[in-house]
């Protein structure tokens, strides 16, 4: 494995993935690109919410200094979305990179919630060409038992 795409937006659900990421690059010695799509919302050719994506994208350059802090290939590529589905953009950067795997968390909005915000994860299955790895939103109620 040479190369891992993690998609994320800066949100805890994301986060969730990075212990996944960091053991995944420990045996395999992959390179890391940190991928963030904004997506700001316009009704034909006008504006309706602009965020400012400032902020998250400060978060994620933090992240990406620790993993090049620890010896880890890594890079952030960030881009606004102006038209189609976030995970396109996801699924067509691991195209261009050849990665070898996505990585991102799951919202765990459930089925209502995704009808009117869509999901990416399931969007992202569809359109990548590539492994997709997804991180659970919350941790299992337990840990299971480690056989000594």
């Amino acid at each position: 494995m040479k190369r891992i795409i993690w998609a994320n937006d800066g949100t805890p659900a994301a986060g969730r993935a990075l212990p996944v990421i960091r053991n995944l690059v420990a045996s395999t010695g992959a390179g890391v690109t940190v991928a963030c799509v904004h997506r700001d919302w316009h009704i034909g050719h006008r504006p309706v919410l602009i965020e400012d994506h400032r902020p998250i994208e400060q978060e994620l350059r933090l992240r990406v200094d620790d993993l090049l802090a620890d010896g880890i290939d890594a890079d952030l590529m960030v881009t606004t979305n102006d038209g189609g589905h976030p995970a396109q953009l996801i699924a067509d950067l691991a195209e261009v990179q050849d990665a070898d795997l996505i990585v991102t968390g799951n919202h765990g909005k459930g089925a209502v919630a995704g009808l009117f915000t869509g999901s990416f994860t399931g969007h992202l299955l569809k359109v990548a060409h590539r492994p997709v790895l997804v991180v659970p939103w919350r941790p299992p109620d337990h840990e299971p038992e480690t056989p000594n």
